[in-house]
């Protein structure tokens, strides 16, 4: 048994089950401008009770890569330490918001604000982040700004931030009342598209930046960029699609959302490997120490199943759509 890929295949299972659902989380905060306030007190309500839980799997992720990775651990913090603590301020900052919107009064103004405004600088900062880490976190003395601020990581920035608002979007119809159930419709096609658009300028923007992922080969006859750019116009229209069809449901609208962000998550893993820094570390070198990560190992295997049996049962016996005339906890 290779650890060091078990180990990966974790971090990576970890952060897809965060970006799903953290991502719908966050992205209807960027709704917030969006919607009434009628509709912004049945949005929170469809979230309130599984708010928490999401961030728990970035908690998992983020020991899993200090346990496992250690090197890039420190090498991340420590070049890209301003994005990380914003994400973190903004995160606490809206958690502080679950808690003092509800009761306020006169300054559910100011709570409404900083709930949009703190899940958009989270998304947007993850955003950077990891466009950071897949420029190798390539810093020089010559460089005038910093690396999360390189127009590569800025556009995975609002990549990010589109997705999670898609993702906000299509959890709304499958929770809310018909009325506002309408109007995520709408701002969710609109979303897919912009995502979309995005995904290909981010696309031939990270092989223009990488010569070895410009002559990547998926196949013998077709390269990875072109792979990446049929891919990305498939699901768009099947998505979009779907989302118009009056005969399929919400849920399998979200369902094949999360399934297109997956191939495109699965084929930029399957690209940059076995490099965990891209041009620099590969997951054997920036391994930890192997009877650790093998003792480590045994709590994962007895908390994960855990974990993700509470996730779906929170899910199950919260689901359906809330009460709109609830106005407080």
């Amino acid at each position: 048994m290779d650890l060091a890929v078990v180990w990966l295949l974790v971090i990576v299972f970890g952060i897809f089950v965060y970006a799903i659902l953290d991502g719908f989380d966050l992205g209807i905060g960027i709704l917030y401008p969006w919607l009434n306030k009628q509709e912004r007190m049945t949005a929170l309500h469809s979230i309130k009770h599984v708010w928490d839980g999401n961030e728990t799997w970035m908690v998992f992720a983020g020991v899993c890569l200090l346990v496992a990775f250690p090197k890039v651990y420190s090498q991340v913090l420590g070049t890209l330490y301003i994005p990380v603590f914003l994400m973190l301020f903004a995160l606490i900052f809206r958690g502080v918001v679950f808690e003092y919107r509800f009761k306020a009064d006169s300054s559910k103004v100011w709570w409404d604000f900083s709930f949009f405004a703190g899940s958009t600088i989270a998304a947007f900062s993850q955003g950077t982040i990891l466009g950071s880490v897949l420029l190798g976190l390539q810093t020089n003395s010559e460089q005038l700004t910093p690396l999360w601020l390189h127009p590569f990581s800025l556009a995975m920035g609002a990549l990010i931030t589109i997705a999670y608002c898609t993702l906000g979007s299509l959890w709304l119809q499958i929770n809310t009342e018909p009325m506002l159930e309408k109007k995520c419709n709408r701002i969710a096609n609109k979303m897919i598209g912009l995502f979309s658009l995005l995904s290909l300028i981010v696309v031939y923007s990270f092989f223009g930046n990488f010569s070895w992922a410009e002559t990547a080969f998926i196949l013998s006859f077709i390269s990875y960029k072109w792979m990446a750019i049929l891919v990305v116009g498939l699901f768009c229209f099947l998505t979009m699609n779907s989302n118009i069809s009056i005969h399929t449901s919400s849920k399998k609208v979200f369902l094949l959302f999360c399934s297109y962000l997956l191939v495109l998550y699965l084929g930029l893993l399957n690209l940059v490997f076995p490099y965990i820094i891209p041009g620099q570390l590969t997951i054997w070198q920036a391994m930890g120490n192997e009877n650790s990560l093998q003792f480590a190992l045994v709590g994962v295997a007895i908390l994960l199943p855990v974990v993700l049996a509470y996730t779906v049962y929170s899910y199950k016996v919260f689901s359906g759509k809330p009460d709109s005339s609830i106005n407080a906890y």
